[in-house]
């Protein structure tokens, strides 16, 4: 699944291989402290090349990276620098690596890593024009269409990312990662026959791919076509910020298929844009009897639960969101909102090594500018 970049190709030295990660979507105009509604983040690194010290682990890996570049600086060790100062938690010097990338190698894979660090930190319109120079550097690179898509859809504009997420698989015909983010995206967008398509080629292409004959055998229809547009119609709702008809639609549908995971998750998103706390803390409990690992269930009935106002909504807020972290470890903002939730209870110590936490981890400034004020306070 690693995506390797010609060795002779003019321009491309500075490459730092990457991959997306399932997950959740979330709007470009919503903040981070806000519920989740489909987010992904693209940080999944090939770390084969990566070094590490006698002891086995990453630390200081970084060091013995930087020690090298002197001496080779078109070399190995420059092109997976900034995994490693990433991966120890130096995300501000492996923005800065990123940077510097482009301003010695203007390749395509160099404005890639460079598009998808400023997308990460919600910086949309750069990251785009990085995501979209890339693709003018080598328009036949499929991975250059496949992270630009990922950029738009980040930002909102679900129209063009369709587009290059095509693109990408019109290039490469046999393109694995590109149809499994193609169904990835049909499935954000309340699409399910069109993710079922994308589904179906990929494991025609590859028969190996479990977890994708899986999400095919259950988007296969055991709903009736009827609920099928019920959905798709009220998931256009909702993309359009239209929370009463999209719960009006997901209701209808609720009626005859009440435990679909995604049906049961798009209602309670819903109810939770209008306010209807009661009703949406409902719908994401009954989605989590279904699929208890739902990151995106967990973190939304977090987040609900956070805005509680008794010690029995912030306990059962901080197990949810522990839940969270236990699944997708490395989904940082829910290390600030259980930091929160614990400030709430009066636990310190657990408050503190969450936000603690969050300022090595995050990439908010925001948020790590409150972690840091609330340490600083309570000094």
């Amino acid at each position: 699944m690693h995506q390797i970049v010609p060795a002779g190709h003019p321009g491309i030295v500075h490459v730092a291989l990457v991959d997306f990660l399932a997950g959740i979507f979330r709007p470009a105009h919503q903040h981070p402290c806000e519920v989740e509604q489909r987010v992904a983040d693209p940080r999944r690194v090939d770390r084969r090349g990566l070094q590490r010290d006698g002891a086995g682990t990453r630390e200081g890996a970084s060091r013995d990276l930087l020690d090298r570049i002197a001496g080779e600086p078109l070399g190995g060790p420059r092109q997976i620098l900034e995994v490693a100062l990433e991966d120890e938690g130096r995300s501000d010097e492996a923005f800065e690596q990123f940077k510097k990338a482009v301003e010695l190698f203007p390749g395509a894979y160099s404005h890639i890593n460079l598009g998808l660090a400023y997308i990460r930190r919600e910086a949309f319109q750069e990251g785009i024009f990085h995501l979209r120079q890339a693709v003018e550097l080598w328009p036949d690179l499929p991975e250059a269409h496949l992270y630009l898509a990922y950029g738009l859809e980040k930002n909102g504009k679900i129209q063009d990312a369709e587009k290059e997420y095509l693109w990408a698989i019109r290039l490469r015909a046999n393109y694995l990662k590109g149809y499994r983010l193609l169904g990835e995206f049909y499935e954000r967008q309340g699409k399910p026959r069109d993710a079922r398509q994308a589904y179906q080629k990929l494991v025609e292409l590859d028969p190996s791919q479990a977890w994708a004959q899986e999400r095919l055998n259950r988007l296969t229809p055991q709903r009736p076509e009827d609920l099928d547009s019920h959905f798709e119609r009220g998931f256009q709702q909702l993309s359009a910020g239209n929370y009463s008809e999209a719960v009006a639609s997901f209701t209808e549908a609720y009626q005859e298929y009440a435990k679909d995971p995604d049906l049961l998750f798009n209602l309670a998103f819903s109810h939770q844009k209008l306010g209807n706390r009661t009703e949406a803390i409902k719908y994401y409990e009954e989605l989590l009897q279904v699929t208890p690992a739902h990151v995106k269930g967990n973190f939304n009935l977090a987040y609900a639960y956070r805005d509680g106002t008794s010690a029995h909504d912030w306990s059962r807020s901080a197990l949810l969101f522990k839940n969270v972290l236990k699944h997708d470890p490395g989904y940082s903002v829910a290390m600030f909102h259980l930091a929160t939730v614990y400030w709430k209870l009066g636990n310190e110590t657990e408050a503190r090594r969450y936000d603690e936490l969050y300022l090595k981890h995050g990439v908010h400034e925001d948020l790590k500018r409150r972690s840091q004020s609330r340490l600083s306070e309570q000094k």
